[in-house]
């Protein structure tokens, strides 16, 4: 996907670059597009009121839902939560139209609260003379529901009518690991003439292969001991950083909080005796690069100055004027942890493979993407991701494994996913392609995404059912710089439109 996140539109924005209406509909009216870029962006901002993270997506799929009993479109929803949405059309084998409806929130609230999160404030920016969709404080959750807006135009446009049937599949979990696309009935597949997924980018290419991933979960037991009555307790966050996307944007050397917080913290316990690691927390998701991560330790008070100092500079030396590192002094907390245990929980950290392990092809590559202590036990989740072949995924694994082991750690896998890659004599690239070149794409761009997309499991569940994936410009992703270019939504929806007037007739 593009990679806009070092640009102006990971500012904040303001009256000199931005328009600000505090209704979302009233700002959608404001804008001056066409009426379908504005019916999609309707269909956005009501998609926008609604909860956002799995497992949370039931008042999500309930909405879709009454669209469907509104539009009298049948229905079917499973145990997992997933949903299926069926219009009629020309010919007897449907198309199916695919998103997701969860997405990744930048701070994770408790249940009570996520399901009451307030809706996005979205607002305009203007970059070189582009206009961009964003949601101030927050992600865009143009990942995937911009692809959900589009589809509901579409499925309900009255002016398209040599299209085939269509199928409309709502997945809840995907950016946990693909987890409704793992588990969805081979019998809402297998009907169907081919799948669109529209959870890609950039506009104009078309998605043929994704990389496999696992999600590993590493664990180990940390021994207390009781603080010195002469300590002073720190709390180290290091906030700010870039973030992003753990696949689309492992690639650009963006730094990972949890790892430089590490080595930050691993600073003062090697030239400070007295430190002691007491807790840790950072990240929001396995599948985002960490922005933010903070350390609470324990120090000698007469070494309180020292240690700031230290920190301060040797934060310069890793990251310069990258982020921000804040250092307050708290009274109460947990013990600390053994001077052994801390030394273990930071090396390991340290140790593990962040970023790309190898530029490919095939590319390899690691996010630590979420730390927390539970129940006495410190607790890492990382995303390996893997192209090329099962093999190379599951010698990722092998080597996180390896060094967990080396620490006495226990390594546990949640879910994983082998790479997809569709037959490059494929009909349907064949004809997707040449629906975009006659829509004034010069060069179609057939690539291969970095994450991980739930067509994966879709080739595995039903082989003989093609799959492709296309979508708009998105960038930013899971950050607060998330933003949807606003001049790409109609002509992918004319794409589409275009794919599915060719797909009438069997190909």
């Amino acid at each position: 996907m593009l990679d806009l996140s070092r640009t102006a539109l990971s500012e904040e924005p303001s009256s000199a670059n931005a328009r600000i209406i505090a209704n979302n509909y009233e700002l959608v009216r404001a804008l001056g597009y066409s009426d379908l870029t504005k019916r999609i962006l309707e269909n956005f901002a009501f998609l926008s009121e609604l909860p956002r993270r799995h497992p949370f997506e039931g008042q999500c799929i309930e909405a879709m839902i009454d669209w469907a009993k509104r539009n009298n479109a049948k229905f079917e929803k499973d145990e997992t939560g997933n949903l299926i949405i069926d219009f009629p059309g020309i010919g007897s084998k449907p198309v199916g139209l695919q998103f997701h409806i969860d997405g990744v929130v930048a701070e994770e609230l408790p249940a009570e609260q996520e399901i009451t999160r307030p809706p996005l404030e979205l607002f305009v920016q203007t970059h070189d003379g582009k206009e961009f969709l964003g949601a101030k404080h927050s992600t865009l959750m143009a990942d995937n529901r911009a692809a959900g807006a589009l589809m509901m135009a579409l499925a309900t446009d009255s002016e398209l009518v040599d299209r085939p049937p269509l199928r409309l599949i709502v997945t809840v979990g995907e950016e946990v690991g693909l987890l409704g696309a793992s588990k969805i009935n081979p019998k809402w597949l297998e009907p169907l003439k081919c799948i669109i997924n529209l959870d890609s980018a950039p506009y104009g290419s078309i998605t043929t292969s994704c990389v496999g991933g696992a999600r590993l979960e590493i664990s180990m037991t940390s021994e207390r001991e009781e603080k010195d009555k002469n300590s002073a307790r720190l709390i180290v966050t290091l906030e700010g950083l870039p973030g992003g996307h753990s696949g689309s944007m492992i690639t650009a050397k963006i730094p990972n909080a949890i790892k430089y917080g590490a080595l930050l913290c691993q600073t003062v316990c090697d030239n400070f005796s007295s430190a002691r690691v007491v807790n840790v927390t950072g990240g929001s998701a396995m599948n985002a690069i960490p922005a933010d991560a903070s350390f609470e330790f324990v120090v000698s008070k007469r070494s309180v100055k020292k240690v700031k100092e230290s920190l301060n500079r040797f934060k310069r030396i890793l990251l310069e004027d990258t982020g921000e590192l804040k250092i307050s002094e708290k009274e109460e907390g947990d013990l600390p942890l053994t001077k052994a245990s801390g030394k273990a929980l930071l090396d390991l950290v340290k140790v593990l493979h962040d970023g790309v392990i190898k530029k490919g092809p095939p590319l390899v590559s690691s996010n630590l993407g979420k730390m927390r202590f539970e129940n006495g036990r410190f607790i890492l989740g990382i995303l390996a991701r893997a192209a090329g072949t099962k093999d190379d995924l599951d010698q990722v694994v092998a080597t996180h494994t390896q060094a967990a082991d080396s620490f006495f750690a226990t390594t546990n896998v949640l879910l994983s996913y082998y790479p997809w890659k569709v037959d490059s004599e494929a009909p349907i690239i064949a004809l997707a392609k040449d629906v975009m070149e006659k829509s004034g794409i010069p060069e179609v761009q057939i690539r291969g995404a970095t994450g991980g997309i739930e067509p994966a499991h879709f080739a595995n569940i039903a082989p003989n059912v093609p799959c492709i994936s296309l979508g708009m410009d998105v960038s930013g992703l899971h950050t607060t710089s998330e933003r949807l270019q606003l001049d790409t939504i109609e002509p992918t929806y004319n794409i589409v439109t275009g794919l599915l007037k060719e797909l009438a007739e069997d190909i």
